[in-house]
């Protein structure tokens, strides 16, 4: 018997259809007692849950043109930086204060508690419509989503698009009075030539005479309405009526949170999402507004028009971070506002590097909280692998 025949005999015993019962039978002794690595490990990425490859797309293609979107912005920044508010340097402020891993410590943890929280929510919810989106996707791709949205937003909330606040404030207030005018004498004249009624008409025209007179007198139009909110700000930061003030802000706007589309179906899932945001909101929101009042980027000794104007600039870049986050619904938008102003508080007393590794891990955390919470319950699916 030749060595070729031995190794033939051997073959014959080991076909596909041999082979793969053993590969059946290897797994079924791994998953004795209902154990099976591969599966396990399968449901801890994925918590038993299907992705969407279009969805994975539509991320990835969102990051990158934020990130090119940044890059333009940058660019721009760099090459107008000598004539358009020269004062303002988005690199300036990105590490305030020294050891990182000394300071990343304290102002992270309010904020992993806060998303780990929101995460553990998801107890509350029927998971009803969540497929075809990023909560459905595996933990490594949330993470790395995290972390381009930790990096990108903070560069461009907290960093050029206040730049970019600084000339949308300075234009505004300039050509402010001019086209308010302009607006309203057009809807003016559009009714006066509605009504049938010529003293109506004349009432109407005669309106706008006057606002036009009002508004021309008034100089720096923008800048008094920014020292108004600031000085409500102040206001309410006030140690003798402050939270007086945040209470009954709180109450409005949970009031507005469970009028709004909630994710959480269970009364004590809205009830629990409404005490944390206004338990986050109590301890955030101040940090942030006292900021305001001594920003960093503000010209030494600037005056008080100048200042307003950062701080107007500040507050601009902050609105559009929450509209940047309408997909998440009213609720969505109201936490980002807050989370926005903590943000301020933490880019502005610490850093830019700070904001960026907050902003991620606060992302990554509720992720991570939500993927736990789904990996409990569904369990039960790991052998339908």
């Amino acid at each position: 018997m030749t060595f070729k025949t031995i190794y033939d005999i051997i073959i014959s015993h080991y076909d596909e259809d041999y082979c793969s019962l053993q590969l059946v039978n290897s797994r079924k002794v791994l998953s004795k007692g209902g154990m099976n690595i591969h599966n396990i490990a399968r449901h801890i990425l994925t918590a038993s849950r299907e992705g969407d490859g279009d969805v994975r797309m539509i991320y990835l293609f969102s990051a990158l043109f934020n990130g090119l979107l940044l890059g333009v912005c940058l660019l721009i920044w760099h090459f107008t930086r000598n004539w358009i508010f020269p004062e303002f340097n988005p690199f300036s402020y990105w590490n305030i204060i020294g050891n990182f891993w000394e300071n990343i410590i304290p102002i992270s943890i309010p904020v992993l508690i806060l998303a780990t929280l929101l995460g553990q929510l998801d107890w509350f919810s029927d998971d009803v419509g969540e497929d075809g989106t990023i909560v459905s996707e595996n933990i490594l791709f949330k993470s790395v989503i995290s972390f381009f949205a930790g990096l990108f937003e903070e560069l461009t909330y907290r960093g050029v698009l206040i730049w970019v606040g600084l000339i949308m404030v300075y234009l505004s207030n300039k050509y402010f009075s001019s086209l308010v005018a302009l607006i309203l004498l057009l809807i003016f004249i559009g009714l006066a030539l509605g009504s049938d009624s010529k003293i109506f008409s004349i009432i109407i025209l005669s309106v706008f005479t006057v606002f036009w007179l009002l508004v021309r007198t008034v100089e720096n139009p923008v800048h008094m309405i920014n020292k108004f909110i600031l000085e409500i700000y102040q206001w309410t930061v006030a140690e003798n009526i402050r939270m007086f003030v945040i209470y009954l802000l709180l109450m409005t706007l949970a009031m507005m949170m469970i009028s709004s589309k909630l994710k959480e179906t269970h009364p004590l899932g809205i009830i629990l999402r409404v005490l944390i945001f206004v338990i986050w909101t109590i301890y955030a929101l101040p940090k942030g507004i006292s900021v305001l009042g001594n920003l960093p980027i503000i010209p030494t000794g600037a005056s008080e028009i100048t200042a307003l104007l950062y701080i107007g600039a500040v507050m601009w870049s902050n609105l559009r971070f929450k509209e940047g986050h309408k997909y998440q619904g009213q609720a969505g938008m109201l936490n980002s506002y807050i989370f926005a102003f903590y943000m301020i508080y933490i880019v502005f007393t610490f850093g830019m590097i700070y904001a960026i590794a907050v902003h991620f891990l606060y992302d990554l955390f509720i992720f991570l909280s939500e993927h736990i919470v789904q990996i409990i319950k569904n369990r039960g699916e790991i052998s339908s692998y």
